[in-house]
């Protein structure tokens, strides 16, 4: 039956998040580290899918450890522009203010793919953090020359100020 051949996790590993994940954490990852779930993240020699399932059950690790694996992994990777997309878009799900400088290396970067830049950016105005500073990062971002990181710096100001976390830093 496919009930079989279905993914067991344990209830560290599950889902918390409203998205589809296009990998589900493997359950050999429910034993590992964060550091050592980083190092799959980050070894290019890899398979993708395997790289992904790591980055989820990371993700569903959380906190700042979670954070600070998946920020190296954005800045190192060079094998992939939507894997690196896909990195910055998690580290938006997290929240997580470890993850902030990873992600405003990731837009500094003009030689960055524009749609990891663009996620990138949406990203940082996602971040749980220290409100003046996440302005500052999206406003350097407003008049990018790639109107797709432009478009995502104002989006993300706006979503800031939708939800309520403008001066707050919650969120």
């Amino acid at each position: 039956s496919t009930e079989s051949n279905m993914p067991i996790a344990c209830a560290c590993m599950t889902k918390k998040y409203d998205s589809t994940d296009p990998a589900p954490p493997h359950p050999s990852h429910s034993g590992m580290t964060h550091e050592e779930l980083g190092e799959v993240i980050r070894d290019e020699k890899r398979d993708l899918w395997e790289r992904y399932r790591a980055m989820f059950s990371i993700r569903n690790l959380g906190g700042g450890p979670a954070a600070l694996e998946l920020g190296k992994a954005l800045v190192s990777d060079r094998s992939s522009a939507l894997f690196r997309h896909e990195v910055a878009f998690v580290l938006g799900q997290l929240q997580h203010s470890s993850g902030l400088p990873y992600l405003v290396e990731c837009l500094r970067r003009k030689d960055e793919h524009p749609f990891a830049r663009h996620e990138a950016c949406e990203a940082v105005g996602a971040i749980d953090g220290d409100w003046e500073v996440i302005e500052g990062v999206l406003k350097e971002f407003e008049k990018d020359e790639q109107i797709i990181v432009a478009q995502s710096a104002m989006v993300a100001m706006d979503g800031r100020d939708y939800f309520g976390v403008m001066g707050g830093g919650g969120g």
